[in-house]
């Protein structure tokens, strides 16, 4: 059995020792708070990984995937006993990247059978989208 953690592809049960995960990641929130009003962003990192491919065959042509980063802004303003929030979710609308990509080789054998499949557990597919809400108390 191949240990292929530190890797990522498009397993959709792995078996023990198949973990798909990164071996790091980087979530940083910042907000700023002055009486009711409340604002800030995030931003979610993933580095670069490779693919499992490379682990079961180290000649193999698929290829890794790069360094992935989405940006969150929110707000929100609550008087009395009412809080209205609003955001915006993958503000740059950073397409996901695709996972598994095999340009095969000069001769045309591997063509990529996969162009646009990616792993949606830890790549945005929705792209940018909005959000208002409201929230009070009786």
């Amino acid at each position: 059995m191949n240990d292929t953690t530190g890797t990522i592809g498009v397993v959709a049960n792995p078996s023990p020792g198949q973990d798909t995960q990164f071996d790091w990641r980087l979530l940083s929130n910042v907000a700023y708070r002055w009486n009711g009003f409340n604002a800030g962003f995030t931003w979610r990192f993933l580095p670069k990984i490779d693919n499992q491919a490379q682990v079961t065959s180290p000649t193999s042509t698929v290829q890794g995937t790069p360094s992935y980063s989405v940006f969150n802004l929110f707000g929100s303003y609550s008087f009395a006993k009412t809080q209205i929030r609003i955001g915006i979710d993958n503000v740059l609308d950073k397409e996901p990247p695709v996972v598994g990509s095999n340009p095969g080789n000069a001769a045309g054998i591997g063509r990529d059978s996969n162009a646009d499949i990616t792993n949606p557990g830890f790549y945005d597919a929705l792209g940018r989208r909005y959000y208002v809400g409201v929230k009070t108390s009786f």
